[in-house]
């Protein structure tokens, strides 16, 4: 598993990725259960492979709705992994399951 999480080379080249959470944030969506619904789901993908290869998508309106507390925490908690590859700031309103877009 940590081979596939943390890739350093792939055809030759440099391997990239940056991981977004599960969005919505839901524990299962069709029936299937989601890889990191959940703040420390996240944090534990993390954590398992500390590879320069690794990145994350930090998607604000997806943390919010996970985190405890609101935008300005889930900021604070995420923004301290240097490896953000994307910032993605939406609005949403409430916490899960009853969090919506508020374009």
């Amino acid at each position: 598993m940590a081979r596939l999480l943390c890739p350093q080379r792939f055809n030759g080249e440099r391997a990239e990725q940056a991981v977004h959470p599960s969005d919505p944030p839901m524990p299962t969506m069709c029936g299937q259960p989601r890889l990191v619904a959940q703040s420390k789901l996240y944090q534990r993908l993390l954590d398992l492979c500390t590879s320069t290869a690794n990145a994350q998508e930090y998607c604000l309106g997806t943390f919010s709705a996970i985190t405890k507390g609101g935008d300005y925490e889930a900021t604070e908690q995420y923004s301290s992994h240097m490896m953000n590859a994307y910032v993605y700031v939406g609005n949403f309103a409430g916490k899960l399951p009853h969090n919506h877009e508020t374009w």
